[in-house]
């Protein structure tokens, strides 16, 4: 993937978040494959990227929309 390849990608991610903020519930649940270390592991991760007041809890998880968005800054630094 050239880096025209992943400039588009991101900008789509950025696109699919706002669509799914606008047209659809934010419900989403935990791929059944993850374990509960990796679940902590990933939040860790995504509150320490979101900055935000709210910190969400292993059982739920983050929203779809902010779900995207942190995939979506991952994806950018090719982590």
């Amino acid at each position: 993937m050239n880096t025209r390849d992943r400039a588009l990608l991101i900008d789509l991610l950025d696109e699919f978040a706002d669509r799914l903020g606008n047209d659809s519930c934010n419900d989403w649940e935990w791929p059944r494959s993850w374990s509960e270390s990796y679940k902590r592991d990933f939040l860790d991760r995504y509150n320490t990227w979101a900055d935000d007041e709210e910190e969400y809890h292993p059982k739920y998880g983050p929203n779809i929309v902010s779900l995207v968005l942190f995939l979506r800054y991952l994806f950018q630094q090719g982590d």
